[in-house]
């Protein structure tokens, strides 16, 4: 099975993850949002991470998205592709996608620095704003068990 028809399996079950973490609906409107991840030294991140978006007031939201084997990612809220809603949200990741028993720093760590797991510690901040023009690159550090820049 290709990692997009997997993405493609994934996605309703990936919809529901935000709705059981916060436990309620949004009303408020959501955005575009899509972008990379990156290496510091711009190589794009390949391996299959879960990317989290939160929002840093409350009642605090949260979004959620794959990235794809070339970096990418889009976000989604209640309904696949929705977007964020608009203001500064936290970013963290986990490896692997939902429901594939790999979580935690550890597992991370084997793709960047394990303080991405945490929205207090990965130190990733965007800002989401009305309209379409939400396009992140987010440049993260390899951990000490990482990939090696390939030569």
């Amino acid at each position: 099975m290709t990692q997009y028809a997997l993405l493609r399996r994934l996605r309703p079950t990936l919809l529901l993850v935000p709705l059981v973490f916060c436990g309620c609906k949004t009303e408020e409107p959501t955005y575009p949002v899509a972008g990379d991840v990156v290496y510091k030294d711009g190589e794009p991140v390949t391996e299959g991470l879960t990317i989290w978006f939160e929002s840093t007031t409350s009642p605090y939201k949260r979004s959620v998205g794959l990235v794809d084997k070339n970096g990418k990612f889009y976000t989604s809220t209640l309904a696949d592709g929705s977007g964020s809603i608009e203001g500064e949200h936290r970013v963290r990741f986990d490896a692997g996608e939902p429901g594939s028993g790999i979580a935690g720093a550890n597992a991370l760590g084997s793709i960047m620095d394990a303080k991405y797991a945490e929205f207090a510690t990965s130190g990733i901040v965007v800002d989401v704003k009305p309209g379409s023009g939400n396009l992140f690159r987010i440049e993260v550090e390899r951990g000490p068990r990482g990939p090696k820049k390939n030569s």
